[in-house]
């Protein structure tokens, strides 16, 4: 008799490679390929997965080389778990192994009231920890390091993780992070990361017995480099009872074979109906060999305590909510409290951060807009006072709004104070706004005779090159980009976010307060790169006395599916008057015709910018056309491309059309190119032609660049495959020319590979250099 058991199996992948071989013979300084080395390389870029499963018993595998090596393999069955993996997060205990990512080996047996686990296991490189309070804003936030270890980081935001491209990007380069929403004062940002160069390497295995509700716990940790032993052994016990639970936990810990201190966690928790409790204590004696970047639980240091009480009352007239907390960063107290009135609210908070260093007191009440604000901010630099009022009552067809602040500041021996007043009015319907409003802002600065220290951060957009200052240095100015000191006339490497990077001179002038500065590489001198921090430390005489007043009228209109706005801002500063006119438009002005202009003009002066942006659509066909122009005074920068992109079956164009200038006083930066590009198909064969130009011209001396490029090839099937070949010509502006001739081969049973054979031939005047490359790359995928 024959059982037949239930059964499923699952196995796909993909596996990515690049194969070859290069031979050089001539002058190797000819090389103008970047992607043609001398020898022998293999590359490879491969994931697949294995799921099996039978009644009792599941398996799984996965792994995956890019961007990081990661394998998984987990053997379970009803009862227990076995798991291998590169990548595996465990926690212990938050006295020894806590919310960690291993490499190793996880086993773990459970049953009704046993549960016995045990790790072996490497933690890599050094880990280090930075915190960061908010300030309002999506960022830049910088860590203080720089170089770090690609996806090793793990982000908190007040004890939460959060996920790496989705809440945040970072640049790893630089140690910046950029969040997708704004991280305010109140919240705690801590970073968790490791910086490349100096590597440590731990050995960790340990193990977790329990029998409800006791446990025990060991846990030791080996540094691979000194021998040196941290063992931690642990008892705990947790009481569950209805709505409450008590957890404690002390551990002992052995240095070698030296008794060196004890640590200990006490948690409660009470839940009922109208209020929650949650209490928590973490200490560790001086000499507890605890190392929090390592084993993971970062709030313990050894030699301090934490004492965490959380409040939240919420009865069915008022919800109120306290949080303390103490530990080696001072005291911090948030607490608010919530009345609900007639499907509004009326809230009353406290804060209380880091020994004063910020402390609030702040009223809300929705029903009838109201906001009423103070806060106090201490630092090593400044002391700031702020009291602020808002009122912004709505209606469906009108919107007004209302708001006083006042700021006094104690910023290095001067005295400062800002007043500003914003008050306006909009009125609504479906197809139309029309706006009024006033910004009145005054600043006093009470001691004008001593200069002060200003720090401005500015955000590239890739096109200006000029950056306005708030006030006339009187001495000469810092630069810092991406919190990187940069020289005048230094240099400075931009890490790109596919490993790639680019080095550029940086140089710049400053007259009054308009920072000129442009980054120069092999295609001139210009703006900086999009995405950039620039920050800008300068001395400066405050005014005594200075007053800014804006009125500004709004004008927003919709007409099916085109949106029109105009602006017009009469702007008064310290008694200079400046009249702007800013206009905007979106949208499809003729069916398949969409366009986005936008640009403004100061009256009176050359101070000008204008952007536009047109697509008409005739499927499968389309054109582009982008314009971009903006001066100051004696610079100017205009840009402008167009696209053509024609589809008549059999036939396929695109043609390309790009102009770009940058002038700035008496220097110069020009380039004016083309590219078409053409295909025809027939049958069983297709050829594609390229042809390419590019004109630049410069007040000074240009990099080696590429001129032109003239391209055919052509592909057929043949022997149960495509089959191409390709002739290609590249000039440069040296003068140097470059051939390349290949022939590539693809089988239709093996569609996802290649073998190519390649020659390439560079001439400059009598010196030569011949490359000769065979190769294979695909992908297989399963």
């Amino acid at each position: 008799m024959e059982i037949d058991f239930p059964q499923s199996i699952d196995l796909r992948g993909s596996l990515n490679l690049n194969l070859y071989y290069s031979y050089f013979s001539g002058d190797s300084s000819l090389n103008y390929s970047s992607d043609i080395k001398e020898g022998f390389y293999l590359s490879q870029n491969s994931q697949f997965s294995l799921n099996y499963s039978l009644p009792n018993l599941s398996l799984s595998f996965n792994y995956l080389s890019q961007p990081i090596e990661k394998i998984n393999l987990s053997l379970a069955t009803k009862n227990f778990l076995l798991y291998f993996g590169s990548s595996m997060s465990l926690s212990i205990s938050p006295l020894t192994l806590y919310n960690k990512i291993l490499n190793g080996i996880y086993g773990n047996y459970k049953n009704d009231k046993s549960d016995i686990l045990f790790v072996i296991s490497q933690i890599e490189s050094k880990k280090k920890i930075a915190k960061i309070y908010g300030n309002n804003s999506e960022g830049p936030y910088f860590i203080g390091d720089f170089f770090l270890i690609p996806n090793k980081e793990r982000v908190f935001l007040n004890g939460r993780v959060l996920e790496r491209d989705t809440d945040y990007i970072i640049d790893y380069t630089y140690g910046i992070l950029y969040f997708s929403f704004p991280i305010s004062q109140e919240d705690e940002l801590l970073i968790e990361y490791e910086v490349s160069g100096f590597q440590e390497i731990y050995n960790l295995y340990g193990f977790s017995l329990s029998y409800s509700p006791i446990r025990i716990n060991f846990v030791n940790l080996q540094d691979t480099n000194t021998k040196t032993n941290r063992r931690f052994l642990e008892g705990n016990i947790i009481f569950k009872k209805d709505f409450q639970s008590l957890e404690i936990r002390r551990s002992f810990s052995f240095l070698g074979e030296i008794y060196s201190g004890y640590a200990d966690y006490i948690k409660y928790s009470l839940t009922l109906p109208i209020w929650n409790i949650n209490f928590e204590y973490l200490f560790g004696e001086k000499n507890y060999p605890y190392i929090p970047q390592v084993l993971g639980n970062l709030n313990l240091i050894p030699g301090e305590k934490i004492y965490t009480f959380n409040l939240k009352f919420n009865p069915s007239f008022i919800d109120f909510l306290f949080n303390f907390s103490r530990g080696k960063d001072g005291e911090k107290i948030i607490s608010n409290a919530k009345r609900n009135i007639y499907s509004s609210n009326i809230l009353f908070s406290y804060k209380k951060e880091n020994d004063n260093a910020t402390t609030g007191v702040f009223f809300t009440y929705t029903k009838a807009f109201l906001n009423l604000g103070y806060q106090k901010e201490i630092s090593q630099s400044y002391v700031a006072n702020t009291y602020s009022y808002s009122f912004q009552p709505k209606t469906d067809n009108a919107q007004f709004y209302i708001s006083i602040s006042k700021k006094n500041i104690d910023l290095s021996g001067a005295i400062l104070e800002e007043n500003q007043q914003n008050a306006g009015i909009t009125f609504l319907s479906k197809s139309w706004e029309i706006g009024f409003g006033e910004n009145y802002k005054e600043n006093i600065n009470l001691n004008p005779s001593s200069p002060i220290d200003i720090t401005q951060n500015f955000i590239t957009d890739g096109y200006n090159s000029i950056f306005e200052l708030n006030y006339v240095p009187i001495q000469d100015i810092s630069i810092y980009i991406n919190n990187i000191y940069v020289e005048n006339n230094g240099t400075f490497t931009y890490y790109l976010p596919d490993g790639t990077y680019e080095t550029y001179t940086v140089s710049y002038t400053i007259e009054q307060n308009l920072l000129n500065i442009l980054f120069e590489d092999e295609t001139g001198k210009n703006p900086p790169p999009s995405g950039l921090t620039i920050s800008v430390n300068y001395k400066a005489y405050i005014p005594l006395k200075s007053i800014s007043k804006t009125d500004t009228f709004s004008l927003k209109l919709k007409f099916q599916n085109l949106f029109l706005s105009f602006s017009y801002q009469k702007i008064i500063k310290d008694l200079k008057e400046d009249k702007v006119l800013t206009l905007s438009t979106y949208g499809m002005i003729l069916p398949s015709f969409w366009i986005n202009i936008t640009g403004s003009t100061y009256l009176g002066k050359i101070k000008n910018n204008i952007s536009l942006n047109a697509n008409y659509y005739f499927n499968p066909s389309s054109f582009y056309f982008g314009l971009y122009y903006n001066e100051i005074e004696d610079r100017r920068i205009l840009s402008s491309n167009i696209n053509l992109k024609l589809s008549l079956t059999p036939y396929e164009a695109n043609l390309g059309i790009d102009y770009y200038r940058n002038e700035y006083s008496n220097n110069y930066f020009q380039n004016i190119g083309y590219n078409i590009n053409l295909k025809r198909k027939f049958n069983t064969w297709e050829w594609k032609g390229t042809i390419s130009q590019n004109w630049k011209s410069a007040s000074y001396n240009l990099s080696l660049y590429r001129t032109n490029l003239q391209s055919l090839s052509i592909s057929f099937n043949y022997f149960e495959g495509k089959n191409e070949f390709l002739l290609s010509h590249e000039g440069y502006s040296n003068s140097a020319n470059k051939y390349t001739l290949s022939f590539s081969y693809s089988s239709f049973k093996l569609q996802d590979i290649t073998f190519y054979i390649k020659y390439v031939y560079n001439v400059l005047n009598d010196q030569f250099l011949s490359i000769y490359q065979i190769g294979v790359k695909g992908s297989i995928n399963f």
